[in-house]
């Protein structure tokens, strides 16, 4: 009896690569001694396959443990959280509820709080964690989870994503989406064909972005379309709703950032700001007349055929695919000719876990669960494919098959991301930021203002924002 006690024999053996693999991890064997069954459990030598540079985590046994996720009432989001919950029981047992919700999110993690219910685990847009900071609404993830399983930031996440989450020097959540929305220009390929214009789309000559400004303009301006009575009927392009991104990334380009923490200026009164509003908005719309302000987001125009490019959202091609409509994208141009373009976005999604929920401890392993590669990807799912935050990622050819349609613009994407950075914190809330840099390039539009009149009256209210926020933050 002795020599057949159970044997556990265990070697893990930890190779780098490019590919996830299935492990089989566990061998039970029943054996009969003296009519009493022996039940033999031996650990086989287990490769543990991991891309390079991820994560290491470590799955807990939670089983029979429950936690509630909180999310976006948004079908694309919660089909995301259900995938999530469902791979992440795998792992641990654990079993998730997911609990959508209105926009804003993190208006019902406060409210929630007051009432004593919060979810363990939140998905939530970075950008707006400021408020629940300032609330202790939010754990700083830094050691409980970054330094745990040993993730290299700088390598493992793009910066355009992960800056999201970096607040007063430390990290409140895992992003799971990149960001890209001032570097993409996106066409349906119907309207190409209607136009005879296709030769003129950078991806069918080979090229993965547009060469310069005028290059853009002259294709827009193919496929406007005005009817008998001298009306348009599909305005040329539209950058709305992502404007002020496009603003920030042709400055940059020009050399000059919109803000800069270190001196904690800001810069909308530059001659480079200037230069980049007749970019973005004066040209197009008061000297080629190939745009005008238009309700609704660039990329809802597009799909519902009121222009013929649409400015910003990655997600656009997947997007269309879901209601049958064949789109494509390209990298935004060049302010300089002969310069690579270089730009400024959003951040996007991630997870963070309240510091009043109920079972934080299953909270913190689902944000360990999402720094690894399997996390990301099953994230990066979402609308049909997304710019993933994880960079690995980004080469998945499983998640973007090259020589498909949504496959190729999903990698266009990615390179784009290569050149963005988050447009920055430390400068106030960046929801009201948005709303007054977005209202200049409006107000350029609708020909209330001039560029230089617009961006004078956006920098005064920057600055007014900014003694709140040092009054607040000091």
């Amino acid at each position: 009896m002795a020599a057949c006690a159970p044997r556990v024999v265990t070697e893990e053996v930890v190779v780098e690569k490019t590919v996830e693999v299935p492990v089989e991890v566990l061998v039970v064997e029943t054996v009969e001694v003296a009519s009493e069954p022996l039940v033999v459990e031996k650990l086989v030598e287990v490769e543990v396959v991991r891309v390079a540079g991820e994560p290491v985590w470590t799955p807990p046994d939670l089983s029979g443990q429950e936690y509630l996720i909180w999310g976006l009432q948004y079908d694309p989001h919660v089909e995301t959280y259900e995938r999530l919950a469902a791979k992440f029981e795998e792992h641990t047992g654990a079993k998730g509820t997911v609990e959508p919700l209105g926009w804003p999110i993190e208006n019902h993690i406060i409210t929630g709080m007051a009432a004593g219910r919060v979810a363990d685990v939140v998905c939530l847009l970075g950008k707006l964690l400021l408020p629940l900071i300032a609330e202790d609404a939010v754990l700083a993830i830094d050691e409980l989870v970054y330094d745990s399983v040993g993730c290299d930031t700088d390598t493992w996440f793009g910066q355009g994503g992960f800056q999201a989450y970096e607040f007063f020097g430390k990290v409140w959540g895992v992003p799971t989406e990149g960001n890209a929305v001032s570097g993409i220009v996106n066409a349906r390929l119907d309207f190409l064909k209607e136009a005879g214009v296709e030769d003129m789309w950078p991806p069918n000559v080979g090229k993965n972005g547009f060469r310069d400004f005028p290059e853009m303009w002259a294709l827009a301006e193919a496929l406007q379309q005005v009817g008998d009575d001298g009306i348009v009927t599909r305005w040329g392009m539209s950058s709305e709703r992502w404007d002020n991104r496009h603003l920030f990334g042709i400055m940059r380009t020009l050399g000059q950032d919109w803000w800069d923490p270190g001196s904690r200026t800001f810069h909308l009164d530059s001659d480079q700001a200037v230069e980049a509003m007749n970019f973005l908005a004066y040209r197009p719309i008061w000297e080629l007349g190939i745009e005008t302000h238009l309700e609704g987001g660039a990329a809802d125009l597009l799909r519902a055929g009121q222009v013929g490019l649409a400015c910003g959202n990655v997600t656009e091609p997947g997007t269309s695919a879901a209601e049958g409509i064949a789109s494509d994208n390209a990298i935004y141009p060049s302010a300089i000719p002969g310069r690579e373009a270089l730009f400024v976005g959003e951040g996007g999604w991630g997870f963070s876990v309240p510091t009043q929920a109920a079972n934080k401890e299953i909270g913190i392993e689902f944000l360990k669960f999402m720094t690894t590669y399997e996390g990301q990807k099953e994230y990066s799912k979402i609308y049909g494919g997304h710019v993933p935050a994880c960079l690995p990622v980004g080469d998945d050819e499983e998640l973007f098959p090259s020589g498909t349609l949504i496959g190729d613009a999903m990698r266009r994407a990615v390179l784009a991301q290569e050149r963005t950075v988050y447009y920055g914190s430390g400068f106030g809330n960046p929801g009201e930021m948005e709303e007054i840099t977005s209202a200049a390039v409006t107000e350029v539009r609708m020909g209330d203002a001039s560029p230089e009149e617009a961006l004078e009256k956006a920098q005064v209210l920057l600055e007014e924002m900014l003694v709140r926020y040092n009054a607040e933050f000091s």
